[in-house]
């Protein structure tokens, strides 16, 4: 009796602990931990941001060429992404904030499947001035730029090098972002 109850309690012991170990792994996947801003960008390198194509949600073709002299903040999203929906609004507000300023460009990108699903989530009327809504549906994009926890948000300098990178959802009203972009937008550099 003893044996069988010594046997109960260490299948119920390692099966606890491979359920705990497979929650961790499904919420790192799907982005339920907090993340804290990073930087880019390796030793005093910084990185360049990768030439890209994408349709717009609108069907129009676009390219990363569009972005020169321009100061860039690339946000991935995806209407799959409980932590993207619940930040993007606080993105869009972001960036009306900046839609009267021609030196940047905020551009959302979205990871979805198709058009549709990307569209439900963020309508092309609801966009600000300044804002460009692109799909990366088989997310050769994303991948081109590292990115591997979604929301993923980078601010791309003038000179077309990726400045900072956020990952996970931000605070989008956050004094520090803000002061970060704004550095950027007059020239200054982000210290890496």
């Amino acid at each position: 009796m003893k044996s069988v109850t010594f046997s109960k309690i260490r299948l119920w012991f390692f099966g606890s602990l491979a359920l705990a170990a497979l929650g961790l792994a499904l919420s790192w996947t799907f982005g339920f931990l907090p993340y804290s801003t990073e930087q880019s960008g390796a030793g005093r390198h910084l990185q360049e941001m990768p030439d890209f194509q994408l349709e717009s949600l609108e069907g129009q073709r676009w390219s990363s060429d569009s972005l020169k002299d321009q100061v860039a903040v690339i946000h991935f999203w995806a209407s799959w992404c409980p932590p993207c929906l619940d930040e993007l609004p606080k993105w869009l507000e972001l960036a009306r904030a900046y839609q009267e300023n021609s030196s940047i460009q905020f551009i959302a990108l979205s990871l979805d499947a198709s058009k549709a699903d990307a569209i439900k989530i963020l309508p092309n009327q609801s966009l600000p001035k300044g804002v460009k809504s692109l799909l990366d549906s088989q997310q050769k994009v994303s991948e081109a730029f590292g990115s591997f926890q979604f929301p993923e948000t980078y601010l791309i300098s003038r000179t077309g090098k990726i400045v900072m990178k956020w990952v996970g959802p931000q605070d989008w009203k956050s004094d520090l972002i803000r002061s970060e972009i704004e550095l950027v937008l007059n020239g200054g550099k982000v210290k890496n």
